[in-house]
């Protein structure tokens, strides 16, 4: 898939930190 390719580890990092931090107040 191309969406995937201009991910960086950086914003893929960021967007994988924001997941658990919802998920650990809800």
């Amino acid at each position: 898939v191309v969406f995937w390719k201009w991910i960086t580890p950086k914003l893929l990092g960021l967007v994988t930190q924001a997941s658990v931090y919802h998920w650990s107040i809800e």
